[in-house]
């Protein structure tokens, strides 16, 4: 499983939602793939409208997503619940 972070450089809530990220990401030794939206064509791929947007993807592909910016307790809820 791996979350998908989807940014762009100029976007604040892009910047809060950073440490909160990689923070779950550590903890549950999920892999993390940051992918700027206004740079990567996965950004239409995935047909991302709003960022920050996170997908998390298994191998089977796309699990769920959430936009915007989210707590710690409930961004790391929202992942233990795939585990």
């Amino acid at each position: 499983m791996k979350i998908l972070k989807f940014y762009t450089e100029t976007c604040g809530p892009c910047r809060l939602m950073a440490a909160i990220v990689q923070k779950v990401s550590t903890e549950y030794e999920v892999e993390l793939e940051s992918i700027d939206a206004s740079q990567d064509e996965r950004a239409s791929q995935y047909k991302i409208t709003a960022v920050p947007t996170f997908v998390l993807v298994s191998e089977e592909g796309e699990l769920d997503r959430k936009t915007g910016v989210v707590p710690y307790p409930q961004f790391k809820d929202w992942v233990d619940e795939y585990r």
